[in-house]
């Protein structure tokens, strides 16, 4: 008899010490929900304010594995510039891994809380595709939202929306008159782009003179496009006295900003010696920089020269 009951007893106490096992793993459930791991204290203003220097200057000293965590507290704590900051370090992979779909989740989240710049990132992440399904129609929806609350760049990528009637209807005027915002709020792309319109006649009488003038200011503001397009200007003399030594000097500036079409114009003036002395070593080296860049017209050079 007993030869069978031993099996019995193993039975029984296998199942006592399963039970044991659960109760006791019960009990850890229960202490973890009475004692959660404490949430980071609260910032106040103060301490969110000398944080975000701290994280600014890591930024700015390119550190951005110090940068990331820093922003990464100050937007959990709701501040939509930083949101939006933090969203721009996911799209490029600045000290985090780079991840699109982070970065859309972001700027949602500034933009919904109001941030203009996000609002702007979100139409730039629409319009291309990154992290969501290309969709012109949203992407005009955001840099609206964004052009309405202020933002230059807006104003100027819903002119460019506009010009090109993507996502919504073809309308230069329309185009013309955000451009004209943009330009006149201070945007360099705003102002080389109403040059463009002016220079064209599309959407306002053709005036170059006009386009000379917001072109300058472009350029004078920075803008790689406006200086390339003074510089023609120049070379060709319309709207402005010829001079091709002062063509060259908006090509070189340009070029030396890493505008493709400027390096190629830039290489054209070394290789006919215009305002400048012939120098096929020197056109060669920029037809190549911006060919490297893919630009057309400089292949095509390098392609007569044998290059």
């Amino acid at each position: 008899m007993r030869g069978k009951t031993l099996p019995l007893v193993a039975l029984l106490y296998g199942f006592l010490s399963a039970l044991l096992c659960l109760a006791g793993a019960l009990r850890g459930v229960n202490a973890q929900a009475a004692n959660p791991v404490p949430a980071p204290p609260r910032l106040s203003v103060q301490d969110q304010d000398e944080m975000e220097k701290r994280a600014d200057a890591a930024y700015g000293g390119k550190d951005y594995a110090t940068a990331a965590p820093l922003y990464q507290r100050l937007a959990d704590s709701g501040r939509t510039g930083d949101m939006n900051r933090l969203g721009y370090m996911y799209q490029y992979g600045l000290g985090l891994t780079q991840s699109d779909a982070q970065a859309l989740a972001w700027y949602r989240k500034a933009a919904d809380g109001g941030n203009h710049s996000a609002m702007y990132n979100l139409g730039v992440m629409y319009e291309n595709g990154y992290g969501v399904a290309r969709d012109d129609a949203q992407a005009a929806a955001w840099y609206r939202r964004a052009a309405e609350a202020g933002d230059t760049g807006g104003m100027t990528n819903l002119g460019f929306i506009y010009e090109d009637g993507r996502g919504v209807a073809k309308d230069v005027a329309q185009a013309v008159a955000w451009y004209r915002k943009a330009a006149e709020a201070g945007d360099a792309r705003g102002m080389t782009s109403l040059g463009v319109m002016y220079e064209d006649g599309r959407g306002v009488a053709k005036d170059v003179a006009q386009a000379v003038a917001w072109y300058r200011k472009a350029a004078e503001a920075g803008d790689a496009r406006g200086m390339t397009n003074l510089g023609v200007l120049c070379e060709d003399g319309r709207g402005v006295a010829k001079d091709v030594a002062r063509a060259v000097a908006w090509y070189r500036k340009a070029a030396e900003k890493g505008y493709a079409p400027a390096m190629c114009f830039l290489g054209d003036m070394y290789a006919d010696g215009r305002g400048v002395a012939r120098d096929m070593a020197e056109a060669l080296a920029w037809y190549r920089k911006a060919a490297a860049l893919g630009n057309e017209s400089a292949k095509a050079n390098l392609k007569k020269l044998g290059q």
